[in-house]
Order: structure tokens, then sequence, then C-alpha cells
């Protein structure tokens, strides 16, 4: 039974509100669907659906808020609100899991701009580029600061047995682009080791062993 049969049986939902407030339940149950969906299409499923999935019914719900909100008549929207009035929930209900497939869809195209999958591409690359390049190029002055310090952190992991690359420099790296070191090395599990002053005063790091 789909999720449109299964939640018009229930007898919950008779208006648009009813959808809105029992919006949670609709997305539960609808992933299955989505990926059916999806699929008819011939659109490849990428690992970690979910991911995109909740990308995508969370879009969707902000939608549906907004017209409450503003009493609009947005395309798609309004044909739920016409379903809703003229009683026919399963279609109204039909009609919003059809609209989370398509905005599923759109998260998983890496090629459209603001998706997720083109946001995962475009931090992978800024990612990359932080641990390539000089750290003091213009161009990272232009990434966000959520991505410096992954980018920092990804570093640091990477080179933390580099004689030549240590705590200090990463924390002038840190330094240079108003981030706090511990920031960067809070993101990083690395339960064999420590931190410490030495006797110049700087920071460096020990391996703690078990």
């Amino acid at each position: 039974m789909t999720t449109p049969d299964l939640l018009s049986e229930s007898g919950k939902f008779k208006t648009f509100n009813d959808i809105l407030q029992n919006y949670d339940l609709i997305a539960d149950l609808a992933g299955d669907d989505v990926q059916r969906m999806l699929q008819k299409k011939g659109k490849i499923v990428a690992e970690g659906f979910d991911e995109y999935y909740r990308a995508a019914t969370e879009n969707f719900r902000k939608t549906m808020q907004k017209v409450t909100r503003n009493n609009e008549r947005l395309k798609g929207i309004e044909k739920i609100y016409n379903f809703c009035s003229e009683n026919r929930i399963r279609n109204a209900i039909a009609k919003v899991v059809s609209r989370i497939s398509g905005q599923t869809e759109n998260e998983l195209d890496p090629n459209r701009k603001n998706s997720l999958a083109w946001r995962k591409k475009n931090m992978k690359y800024e990612i990359e580029t932080i641990s390539e390049i000089d750290m003091t190029d213009m161009e990272l002055q232009k990434m966000s600061r959520t991505t410096l310090i992954v980018g920092l952190a990804d570093l640091w992991e990477r080179e933390i047995f580099n004689l030549d690359f240590d705590l200090a420099d990463l924390e002038n790296l840190c330094d240079s682009h108003r981030i706090s070191l511990h920031e960067v090395v809070d993101r990083i599990e690395q339960p064999e080791m420590g931190m410490q002053k030495n006797e110049s005063g700087h920071s460096q790091t020990f391996l703690i062993l078990n």
C-alpha cells in the first residue's frame, strides 16, 4: 500500500492544515515511495539517499509554510489546496509525495546550483584546494568559515606526522584566517595525540602511548 492510500484511509487528513501539521508523518512514510518514483524515471539513487531525502523534505516543508504564512497560491501548492477543498485527500497527499520526489531529484543533481549534491561537490573541491595551494592565496578569502575549518582539519589530519608541518604552523594558518586553533583540532578524533607548551612557549604535539 502506498503512502497516499495508507494515510487517506487513516482519517487524520481532511484539510491542508492537517497535511501541514502531520507533514513529518508523510515524510517518514514516503521515502520508499520516492525511491521507487525516482527509479522508474531511470534515476540512480546515490548512496546516502536519506541525507538527500531529508534535505528535500525540509525544503518542501518551508515552501508549504511560506504559503500558509503569506496566504499565497504557489504553483503546485495550489493543487494541494484544491484537492483538499474537493475532499480528494488521497490526491492531495499523492501530490505532496510527488513534490517531495521532485525536490529529492533536485537535491541529487550535482549540476543544479545550491542543491545538496552541488554544495557537497563544491565543498570537496574547496577542501582539496585548501590542502594543495598556498594558504595565503586570495582565493581562500572567498571560502566560507565552515569550509576553511573543515579544510584545515583535513590538512592537519593528513599532515600530522609531517615533520615540516607542526602545530605551530597550523596555529599560524588559523590566526591568518581568524579561526581558533581549537575549532580545527576539535573536529578531529585523535586520542593518541596531546598538546603542550615547549620551553620557548610554542605549542607542540606529542604521542600518548597507552
